[in-house]
């Protein structure tokens, strides 16, 4: 039996109530680093605007030991394919470490030497090296797996996926969407589509061998304006990995009724589970949520966290937490919807991270004072809900990746519109020294 709880700030929501600004002394300081652009044209066609230094990210960064952050961008650079970039922490020394090269469209079957259009974060493994992937392009026409040295030389494609003519349904996947890495050094993925019809979990080795498909996710029926199948459809975002190998997920469509699921599968891929489906407003789940956003982040209380895009009680998202055999699920906060009174924002992006102070930390793509979204805090009970900023324009404006915890305390993120270019921005979340 699941047992769906409901926190203090969602009847708070249902009652009209508001959820207030932090104290004015906790809020944080918000530094925008670099803005990318000029430009801001989101296809990968040829312009005289080639954003050099990279346009509209669209995943979290990651930081090295050293502190230098490392991210991607979808667009911009040379051939407006999207970059891989690094810049140091203060947001000095930005550098495009590589630039993909040109692409004919969007679509699979376009092909290059490199990708196009990289997606989810980049991983840092052992032996020092960034591992990604491209969506779309590469020899193959459907994204690869590359790797390169964090000072950009020795760029090297790991794997090209391979449609084989048919898009949705093949055996080695198409559009991978992002990595993890294991303790051991094996890279786990996901692809959005391929497979049984709509996207695999798969894993290789760093060095490109022994690639090997862990779960194909069935294609689902297109019933009542919705896809329904059992098992989820179309991943979200790359695995979380837990301390047992068990990996974590959630497809963006799919399950029973047909908002995606979150799923938990073994290392070798002999063992999938469902453990919750998405309902958005159906019957007693109504405040349940739909379309998850990002990774999933597993707190070291054993409940893993996340958001979706949409649901909740005003159909503008909700942030959770769910135990790891999906027995127990609570909504911590449900977001506005469009049209309705917004100061806590609207589509919040994934992952959630923790802060020192032991709340959740997040941020949403947009809604807040000024539309451009807000950065937020929840305890991991979704008693207490925080607004802490407003995003300005100049600041940034729907963001689609959740923050990077850095060294030091601070967090890091990026959005894929505004900026003084309109392109996206950079930034950094700084907050106050305790007394």
């Amino acid at each position: 039996m699941i047992k769906i709880s409901l926190s203090f700030s969602i009847l708070l929501a249902a009652l009209g109530g508001f959820y207030p600004l932090a104290c004015r002394a906790d809020l944080p300081a918000i530094t925008v680093l670099h803005t990318f652009g000029p430009g801001g044209s989101s296809d990968l066609t040829p312009s005289h605007d080639t954003d050099s230094d990279g346009a509209k990210p669209e995943a979290p960064l990651v930081q090295g030991p050293d502190g230098t952050l490392y991210g991607t961008t979808s667009s911009g650079g040379a051939q407006r394919t999207g970059v891989v970039f690094k810049i140091n922490p203060n947001g000095t020394g930005y550098t495009v470490l590589h630039s993909f090269r040109s692409l004919d469209g969007l679509f699979t079957n376009d092909t290059n030497a490199d990708g196009g259009r990289p997606s989810g974060a980049l991983v840092l493994g052992k032996d020092g090296a960034l591992y990604g992937v491209a969506a779309v392009g590469g020899p193959k026409g459907s994204g690869t797996v590359f790797s390169l040295k964090p000072d950009g030389s020795g760029f090297t494609v790991l794997r090209s996926f391979d449609p084989k003519g048919e898009l949705f349904h093949n055996d080695g996947g198409a559009n991978p969407l992002g990595l993890t890495l294991g303790p051991d050094g094996t890279l786990f993925g996901v692809a959005e589509l391929g497979g049984e019809g709509r996207g695999l979990i798969f894993k290789m080795l760093q060095s490109g061998k022994r690639f090997r498909v862990l779960h194909s996710f069935d294609d689902p029926a297109y019933i009542g304006g919705v896809n329904i199948n059992d098992g989820g459809a179309i991943p979200s975002a790359a695995v979380t990995l837990g301390p047992d190998g068990t990996l974590y997920g959630t497809t963006n469509v799919g399950g029973t009724a047909g908002y995606g699921v979150l799923y938990k599968m073994d290392a070798d891929g002999k063992r999938f589970t469902v453990l919750h489906t998405f309902r958005r407003k159906d019957g007693d789940y109504k405040n349940n949520g739909a379309f998850p956003s990002g990774s999933l982040m597993l707190g070291q209380d054993g409940f893993l966290y996340g958001c979706t895009r949409q649901g909740g009680l005003s159909d503008g998202g909700i942030a959770y937490k769910i135990s790891v055999d999906g027995a127990v699920f609570t909504v911590l906060h449900t977001f506005s919807g469009p049209g309705t009174e917004n100061a806590d924002g609207t589509l919040p992006a994934g992952p959630l991270v923790f802060g020192s102070s032991g709340y959740l930390y997040g941020v949403s793509g947009g809604g807040g004072e000024t539309g451009g979204g807000t950065l937020f805090k929840v305890n991991a009970q979704g008693t207490k809900f925080f607004t802490l900023h407003d995003f300005s324009t100049a600041e940034g404006g729907y963001t689609l990746a959740g923050l990077t915890p850095g060294h030091g305390g601070s967090l890091y993120g990026v959005s894929t519109n505004g900026g003084a270019n309109k392109t996206g921005t950079l930034f950094r979340v700084t907050f106050p020294q305790s007394k």
